[in-house]
């Protein structure tokens, strides 16, 4: 199910697929999904937001 996500919605992160897991009725805790999610290279760096001076 988290491979059906991952090609639906290539840019999300993390949180947002656990979120939809749940939401789905999957009962998988956080370090479990967390676990698959980096197996399968999904790891998304965050973006970070750049110094305007």
């Amino acid at each position: 199910m988290l491979n059906e996500l991952a090609e639906e919605h290539p840019t999300r992160g993390f949180d947002w697929y656990y979120g939809n897991l749940r939401n789905r009725g999957l009962q998988w805790n956080r370090k479990r999904v967390l676990r698959i999610y980096r197996s399968m290279d999904l790891k998304l760096r965050r973006k970070r937001k750049k110094d305007v001076f």
